[in-house]
């Protein structure tokens, strides 16, 4: 029955990035978009309550509608408060992004300290439904609304529905998008790997079963920490040097919503691909497997870097600027207009 249910969450997944996360961001925001996925995370811990295939089925299914627009709302609310951030500051956009990112992970990878910490004292999923609904009202109440005037503008222009509903697929029209799919499914790859024949192979048959926490423990403790450091180290070494999610954010300002489903969705997909194949090749296949995934992986992504030296993406800053020296031009332009008109008026 697990398997089943986690095979259900990822398909809804892949099924939800392709059509949610630009509809439900771009009309609600990403705060109430983020509020509205959580609700779908608690109705599965209602659903464990008593697990059975009548109440973890449809509860998974609902989580993964709501798990695509939960992460593609969390990233663009990240990349969207560190370029008003940067604007503030007077600093480059995706240095900031990137240290808002870092933080982020740093407290969100910390969870696999505290969660095998407390498993062994607090089981059962009452607490995990009280913690949720707790978690949606400290959203709902503290979360600044940072994209409100923009959710409510682009419910105004009412743009077709088909555009905002297919702009997952459409967004794969950019050939960086395409270029980054491997990268975002080796994710995948590399996550169901460890969750599901790493503690298996490298750790329950060489330490033991009861190991397993502690390390999970380390690998959360070494997550989090890194995801800080390297958050910071990025405005001194670059993004080539450090990558990871916040590169949707930095190559995608204009489509954040469409960018980040699509890393929701490939990423799914490797998990669902790692997954499937997981009892029917040897542990060896495997790790050529991820091998040769990485490899192509790397080779794509300096091949986007390239790209994206020779016509870089210009920030948000920088697309500011120029609306304001448009704006300026055409205020002067207007001067220029009306002059002539004052100079007659004085001559009549």
């Amino acid at each position: 029955m697990g398997v089943a249910s986690l095979s259900v969450i990822y398909a809804s997944i892949i099924l939800s990035s392709m059509f949610l996360p630009p509809i439900l961001i771009k009309n609600l925001g990403c705060k109430w978009t983020i509020v509205a996925s959580m609700a779908c995370y608690v109705t599965y811990s209602f659903g464990n309550i008593y697990p059975g295939w009548a109440t973890l089925i449809p509860t998974s299914v609902i989580l993964g509608l709501g798990g695509s627009p939960l992460w593609s709302a969390k990233c663009a609310y990240l990349t969207i408060s560190g370029n008003l951030q940067a604007e503030k500051d007077n600093k480059k956009g995706q240095d900031v992004i990137n240290q808002y990112f870092g933080i982020f992970f740093l407290i969100f990878q910390s969870s696999a300290v505290w969660g095998n910490l407390m498993s062994s004292l607090i089981f059962g999923q009452d607490s995990n439904i009280g913690v949720g609904i707790l978690a949606m009202i400290l959203v709902a109440v503290f979360l600044d609304n940072i994209d409100r005037d923009t959710a409510r503008e682009f419910r105004g222009n009412r743009e077709p529905f088909c555009s905002t509903f297919l702009a997952t697929f459409k967004h794969l029209r950019d050939k960086r998008q395409l270029l980054l799919i491997p990268l975002t499914m080796y994710s995948g790859f590399e996550q169901g790997f460890l969750a599901g024949d790493y503690t298996k192979y490298y750790v329950t048959c060489a330490l033991g079963i009861h190991f397993v926490g502690y390390v999970m423990i380390c690998f959360g403790a070494t997550n989090s920490l890194c995801s800080f450091i390297f958050g910071k180290l990025s405005q001194y070494t670059g993004r080539v040097a450090l990558f990871g999610l916040a590169l949707y954010g930095v190559l995608f300002p204009n489509h954040k919503e469409a960018a980040f489903a699509n890393y929701r969705m490939w990423e799914s997909v490797g998990f669902v691909i790692a997954f499937a194949y997981s009892n029917f090749i040897c542990l060896d296949t495997k790790l050529y497997i991820l091998i040769a995934v990485l490899i192509l992986s790397m080779v794509l992504y300096v091949w986007v870097e390239f790209e994206e030296h020779k016509n870089p993406t210009p920030g948000v800053e920088a697309k500011k600027d120029k609306t304001e020296e448009k704006e300026d031009t055409n205020l002067n332009a207007g001067n220029i207009t009306e002059k002539p008109v004052i100079i007659a008026q004085t001559n009549l």
